[in-house]
């Protein structure tokens, strides 16, 4: 179909092929399973933003969506919602690479950087769309990954995933089949990324100790147990895996994890080592995989890699003044299942940004 300025949503639903999941519902919240409906408390939808550069439209449609269908679920009284956005501010600041081996040592933005300085970064970034988010009137909070990660209820889940080491470690980090965690040099703050040389010592009483290497300062070693203080990094596998193990030992509803489409074959991973660690189907999150919004190449819209930083590469930033029209379309899309099972170039949705339906 060619897009034209007075392209709507009506009319891409007309020209858009059936989905046999599509034929079965009504809206989007219809997916949502008995064992995560109609409970006292509210239930939690997470999703997460990196603070690695401006929103672009792959990112905006998400959390537009995720509200979308926040409100819509608690409109139809499936769930009462309540947003969490998880800010990863374990983002790269700095980073060299090892001459003899390739490998790449990084200092994240929260070893560098103080709380403030994160909270202003993430202002700058995210603050029109979070008080887009607020208008919606759908119950929503921030949680900033340094600080969650050392809360109890993270470390004792963490603990429990470092015990199954032996299993779950293929799984997360088919490259080494080592449990993919990372301490930053007690000295620098430099970790390495793929922690080739982190090593578990031991496991016992709650105390999980490991070795590390820092390219210039030689092994060190790190402690996690509830009350350590130290900081730990984890890779995005693993750290959502420990949020879906800290949640389900929470009292209160099963909870909702909203990502990119591009995250469908990493929830598989996700989901075999739920299974490893005895946490139940129903007790697990329920899984929604927002629309992919891609280049004209039908590459996912990135903000890190060579397409990325390429001149001539279509960022897919949003325009000034376009959110709540793209709040809008976000709630069009959860309300018309076909439209929320396809994918969208940046210049499709830029030509539903400056439609009106």
């Amino acid at each position: 179909m060619n897009a034209s300025v007075d392209l709507t949503l009506d009319d891409l639903a007309k020209s858009t092929p059936t989905y046999v999941l599509a034929n079965a519902i009504s809206s989007i919240p219809d997916l949502i399973p008995a064992s995560h409906r109609n409970h006292r408390e509210p239930t939690v939808v997470y999703c997460g933003v990196q603070l690695n550069g401006p929103p672009h439209l792959g990112t905006a449609l998400t959390l537009a969506t995720v509200c979308a269908l926040a409100v819509r679920a608690g409109e139809l009284g499936i769930i009462e919602p309540h947003v969490v956005l998880d800010v990863l501010d374990n983002t790269s600041h700095e980073e060299v690479r090892e001459a003899s081996t390739g490998s790449v040592f990084r200092k994240s933005m929260s070893e560098a950087l103080d709380f403030q300085a994160r909270q202003d970064v993430f202002d700058g970034y995210y603050r029109e769309l979070t008080n887009q988010l607020a208008a919606s009137g759908v119950k929503f909070s921030l949680r900033f990954f340094s600080n969650y990660r050392q809360t109890p209820q993270f470390k004792r889940a963490l603990i429990k995933t470092i015990g199954f080491a032996n299993t779950i470690g293929r799984q997360l980090n088919p490259r080494s089949a080592k449990l993919p965690i990372r301490f930053p040099c007690p000295t620098c703050g430099m970790m390495e990324v793929h922690s080739t040389r982190t090593e578990l010592i031991r496991i016992a009483g709650g105390i999980a100790q490991f070795k590390a290497y820092c390219l210039e300062h030689g092994v060190y070693e790190a402690v996690v147990s509830e009350d350590s203080t130290s900081p730990f990094d984890l890779n995005a596998l693993y750290r959502n895996l420990v949020k879906d193990t800290e949640h389900w030992h929470r009292a209160g509803p099963p909870a909702i994890s909203a990502k990119g489409t591009d995250w469908l074959q990493g929830a598989g991973v996700l989901n075999f080592a739920l299974s490893a660690l005895g946490v139940p189907e129903p007790s697990r999150p329920f899984r929604l995989f927002t629309p992919l919004v891609t280049d004209s190449t039908g590459a996912k819209l990135s903000k890190s890699g060579a397409a990325a930083r390429s001149p001539n590469s279509d960022r897919g930033l949003l325009e000034p003044g376009s959110l709540p029209r793209l709040f809008q379309i976000a709630l069009g899309i959860v309300n018309r299942p076909p439209l929320f099972f396809r994918g969208y170039t940046a210049e499709l949705l830029r030509e539903l940004l400056r439609s009106r339906d």
